[in-house]
């Protein structure tokens, strides 16, 4: 494989992880009321009750699931539109998941906490997004080396590059739901 091509896969992953960094970054530095209208009186409230509160076990473990399958599903039409979907998408989960952080310790949390709920789940949520995300990105590729080579990108090692990274993303997400449901209340429970 020349090292152009070696090169062009993986600039879509990387792409990815720069998405999902910068709208951490974002999140993190702004606040939750910088919008026109501003957030409601309870939007850092850390205690407020979400709908899934009063689910125990597989019942949760399936609405997390569904929720993670959901968002896989968004980031891979991302191919319709040559990837600018799925970065776009990727963008605004990395700035919700800055916003909450920042909700979370604006309200009182301590940082531990903040980190023992969000950490274990969401470095493989994340990783997972970022791979299937790069999937999605597999549009522009192929306009891109029609244009500039004059060739049609549809050969079996692509192919394959593109179903591995699908399977790493799926088992990312589904290891990640899993760690969310069973293993993150636990670990954050140690922390006041």
């Amino acid at each position: 494989m020349p090292m152009n091509e070696y090169r062009l896969n993986k600039v879509p992953f990387l792409l990815a992880v720069c998405c999902i960094l910068a709208g951490l970054v974002i999140g993190r530095s702004s606040p939750l009321d910088t919008g026109p209208a501003g957030a409601p009186d309870h939007a850092s409230d850390a205690n407020t009750l979400f709908p899934r509160v009063f689910l125990d076990g597989h019942d949760e473990w399936k609405y997390i699931i569904g929720t993670n399958l959901k968002v896989c599903a968004v980031l891979l039409t991302g191919i319709l539109s040559l990837g600018f979907m799925s970065m776009a998408n990727l963008a605004w989960i990395g700035l919700s998941t800055g916003w909450v952080v920042r909700s979370a310790i604006d309200s009182g949390m301590s940082w531990e906490r903040a980190a023992a709920l969000t950490v274990p789940h969401g470095l493989l949520e994340l990783a997972g997004f970022a791979m299937i995300a790069a999937v999605g990105c597999e549009g522009f590729i192929i306009v891109y080396r029609k244009l500039r080579f004059d060739d049609w990108s549809f050969s079996m090692d692509r192919m394959s590059l593109n179903f591995r990274r699908l399977t790493a993303g799926l088992l990312l997400v589904l290891a990640a739901s899993m760690v969310e449901t069973y293993i993150t209340g636990q670990i954050a429970a140690g922390f006041n």
